[in-house]
């Protein structure tokens, strides 16, 4: 009855409320911000993830093979390493 209303107002009208969400308003807003979050690093950060892992094993010689590092490949690992998550 009252979600149109700022929450101070509501507080100076009864002082003694307390004010917050159902489990299944939670629910419907951290199950779709969990599954797009699963969705963005699956499509997005998987090859530059992949990259640097691979970069991070020849570099500490866990790898003995290397993979040749394509001009696409190397600016998705620049990228993944520099943009702010």
């Amino acid at each position: 009855m009252f979600r149109s209303f700022p929450k101070y107002d509501i507080e100076m009208l009864f002082p003694t409320t307390l004010v917050s969400m159902s489990l299944v308003d939670k629910l419907l807003i951290g199950v779709p911000a969990v599954v797009g979050d699963g969705i963005v690093l699956n499509t997005k950060l998987r090859r530059s993830l992949f990259l640097q892992g691979t970069t991070l094993g020849l570099w500490l010689e866990l790898v003995t093979e290397s993979a040749p590092i394509y001009e696409a490949a190397l600016i998705a690992l620049l990228l993944g390493t520099v943009v702010p998550r």
